[in-house]
C-alpha cells in the first residue's frame, strides 16, 4: 500500500518542479510566465529559488481524499537553478536544474534523502516584435497579446523508482525523458494582467530491468501523455519607492493518461490534480531585479484529484535580469 500510494505523489510533484509555481519575466519584465523568460530586448536572466511542499493526503482512483496516516508529516525542500539567454530577436534558450530534499515522516518512521531533481531544457519562440503591455488602449492593435511557443525536454538525472532506491521517499525524478509542446499567451494593459497557457507532453519509451533496487524481468514501459492547462488573473501598482508590486492568482489543471507496459494498458500510471495558486512579485525600478513569492494549494476534498496526493507548497524566487 505504502509502495503504490505515494509512487505518483512523488513522482507528480518531482516531475514538474517550479513549473507550475515560479512566474518569470515577461516582455515588461516582471510578467505572468510559468518558465523563466528573458524579457524583450534584454540579454539573459538567472534565477535562484528554493520551495518547500507538504503532502495533505491522497485521492484513490475514484478521486475521493483520504488522509494520510497519523504520525506522518511528507515534505519535500528543492533548491533551483535557472538561466535563459536570448539567442536572437524571437528565440530564447532557458536551463533549469533542481536539487531535492525529502524529507518524511510516515506512521513514526522517518526517511530523509536528497539528491538532483530533473533537469528541464526549453527553446521559446516570441510571436511578436515589440513589447505589448500597455497603459492604456488607444485602437486595435493594442490589443494584441504577448504569445510564447516552447519546446521543453525534462532530462531525467534525478533518481527514480528504477534506481537503487529502497522506496518512494528517495524519489525525486521521474526517469523518463519527456518534450513538452507549449503555447502561453500574456497581456498587460496596466494594472490588470491576464494569462492563458497550454501544454502537451509526450514521454520516450524505455526499458526497465529494475525497480526499487531490486532486478526484475526486462520490460518496455511507456508513460502516458500529459497536459495541462492554466489560467491567471494579476493586478500591479507602483510604490512609492517607484518599486512595481503585483499580485496574481490561477487556476492548473493537470492530467496524465494510463501508461502501458509492454504495450498494455497500466491504468495505476494514470493520474490528474488540480492547483490554486496565489504569487506577490516585487520589481525594481529598472526591472532587473525580480523577487517572487507563491503559494500553491491542491484543495484536499474529493473530485479535485485522481491517484495523487493533495499538496500545499511556498516557494521564493530572486531572479536578475541582464539588459
Amino acid at each position: 500500500m505504502l509502495r503504490k500510494k505515494y509512487l505518483a505523489a512523488l513522482v507528480v510533484l518531482t516531475g514538474a518542479v517550479f513549473s507550475s509555481n515560479l512566474y518569470s519575466a515577461s516582455c515588461c519584465g516582471g510578467g505572468s510566465s510559468s518558465f523563466l523568460l528573458v524579457p524583450k530586448f534584454s540579454k539573459s536572466s538567472i534565477a535562484v529559488g528554493a520551495a518547500m511542499e507538504t503532502y495533505q493526503g491522497f485521492w484513490t482512483s475514484t478521486g475521493k481524499h483520504l488522509p494520510d496516516p497519523d504520525d506522518s508529516l511528507l515534505r519535500q525542500f528543492r533548491a533551483t537553478l535557472s538561466g535563459a539567454i536570448r539567442l536572437n530577436d524571437n528565440f530564447q534558450l532557458s536551463l533549469s536544474i533542481p536539487y531535492v530534499f525529502n524529507n518524511n515522516l510516515y506512521s513514526g518512521a522517518q526517511y530523509d534523502t536528497n539528491g538532483l531533481g530533473d533537469t528541464y531544457l526549453t527553446l521559446t519562440y516570441e510571436a511578436f516584435d515589440n513589447i505589448t503591455c500597455v497603459w492604456k488602449v488607444r485602437d486595435i492593435s493594442d490589443l494584441r497579446p504577448a504569445a510564447y511557443f516552447s519546446v521543453n525536454v525534462l532530462i531525467p538525472t534525478g533518481i527514480s523508482p528504477y534506481s537503487d532506491v529502497e522506496n518512494n521517499f528517495d524519489i525525486t525524478g521521474r526517469g523518463f525523458y519527456r518534450v513538452d509542446f507549449r503555447a502561453f499567451i500574456d497581456k498587460t494593459i496596466y494594472p490588470f494582467s491576464m494569462s492563458l497557457s497550454a501544454q502537451y507532453g509526450k514521454y520516450i519509451e524505455r526499458p526497465i530491468n529494475k525497480e526499487y533496487g531490486t532486478y526484475v524481468e526486462p520490460y518496455q514501459r511507456q508513460l502516458g501523455d500529459r497536459f495541462s492547462a492554466s489560467g491567471m488573473l494579476g493586478f500591479s501598482f507602483m510604490l512609492p519607492t517607484f518599486y512595481s508590486l503585483s499580485l496574481y492568482a490561477s487556476y492548473a489543471y493537470l492530467i496524465e493518461q494510463p501508461g502501458y507496459d509492454n504495450g498494455e494498458v497500466n491504468e495505476f500510471l494514470g493520474f490528474s490534480k488540480q492547483t490554486f495558486t496565489v504569487s506577490t512579485i516585487l520589481m525594481n525600478p529598472g526591472k532587473n531585479n525580480i523577487v517572487k513569492l507563491n503559494h500553491s494549494n491542491s484543495p484536499p476534498v474529493d473530485a479535485f484529484g485522481v491517484k495523487t496526493a493533495s499538496t500545499y507548497s511556498w516557494s521564493i524566487e530572486v531572479q536578475h535580469v541582464y539588459h
